[in-house]
């Protein structure tokens, strides 16, 4: 190996990595993709045995055109042409079994891309064919679904229409019967008034026929009564009597009589004055009535005083006077 041409080539490989901020030999094998085998055998002035690829990726990847590189690292005492004659005749059938090898390499390669794209589209196919007949199927039972709706709705409709008619047919028939119901109500009520009206006429027809000589005696006994205040009450009791006999018709029924001593009842009773407690006898004062099983009117009772009781009160009075 000639040690100036390893110098000089280092030296420009150096500087050339200085321009793109490169590290070392081993930066420059990771940035470019090319062993450092390779760029030794550079350095050495072997570039005409490196593969053409290899001296491309290298240019690139120092960022200067393939032209200049092949013209810094080749022998510097030859000549350029000579030199690109002699690499092509050394590399030449080298590079074609290269690209014969990539270029079966790239069909292969093609090949099997193609073949899985294929099968990939096959599939892909399929499962769109899947989707379609699901979709087909999917749209085939929501059509089939929508006319059963449909169907349903309709008959619903009609059996709603029908419902309505016969609700619409029953009301009418309650109207009328209403109308007709309202239509009795009134004239029973009419008739219960008129008859109301004829018993009310009735009952007072009969009222004043019962105390007809009451009403025509009454008057004259009165103003007898006022000219002669000595008239004896006794002689006017007779006309009462009407009275009498209208309340007895009506089943009105008279309580004790005034002045008549009885057991004290407090259901019939009214106590005019002292406590209920310890009472067992009392005296009349005013009668009360009774209208078959109705009480109307309780007796107003007094309680009976004993002798003794009375003989106490009036020497109370006399003390008291």
């Amino acid at each position: 190996m000639n040690q100036s041409i390893y110098q000089n080539n280092r030296q420009e490989l150096r500087q050339l990595m200085d321009k793109i901020n490169c590290v070392d030999i081993k930066h420059l094998s990771e940035l470019s993709g090319v062993s450092q085998w390779q760029l030794y055998r550079l350095q050495s002035g072997l570039i005409p045995r490196l593969p053409l690829e290899t001296l491309a990726r290298l240019a690139a990847t120092l960022e200067i055109p393939f032209q200049d590189f092949l013209t810094k690292f080749s022998d510097y005492t030859g000549n350029i042409g000579n030199f690109q004659e002699e690499f092509l005749s050394l590399e030449a059938a080298e590079n074609l079994r290269a690209e014969l090898r990539t270029a079966q390499e790239n069909v292969t390669n093609l090949s099997w891309q193609y073949q899985q794209e294929k099968n990939s589209l096959e599939q892909k196919i399929q499962e769109s064919q899947a989707v379609i007949d699901e979709l087909r199927r999917i749209k085939q039972e929501q059509e089939n679904k929508l006319q059963s709706i449909e169907s349903h709705e309709n008959e619903a409709i009609k059996n709603l229409e029908y419902q309505l008619n016969q609700l619409n047919t029953r009301l009418d028939l309650a109207n009328s019967l209403l109308r007709e119901r309202q239509s009795a109500y009134h004239n029973l009520q009419e008739a219960y008034a008129r008859q109301r009206e004829e018993l009310t006429r009735e009952f007072q027809s009969a009222s004043i026929e019962t105390l007809e000589s009451w009403l025509l005696q009454w008057p004259t006994a009165v103003a007898v009564a006022r000219k002669n205040p000595q008239l004896s009450a006794v002689k006017l009791l007779a006309l009462v009597k009407p009275v009498i006999d209208l309340l007895e018709r009506w089943g009105i029924e008279q309580i004790h009589q005034v002045g008549e001593e009885v057991v004290y009842d407090p259901q019939i009773h009214q106590l005019m004055e002292g406590d209920a407690d310890n009472i067992s006898t009392v005296v009349v004062r005013y009668v009360g009535y009774r209208q078959s099983e109705k009480l109307l009117y309780r007796a107003k009772v007094s309680q009976v005083k004993s002798p003794l009781s009375e003989s106490a009160e009036r020497s109370e009075s006399i003390t008291a006077g």
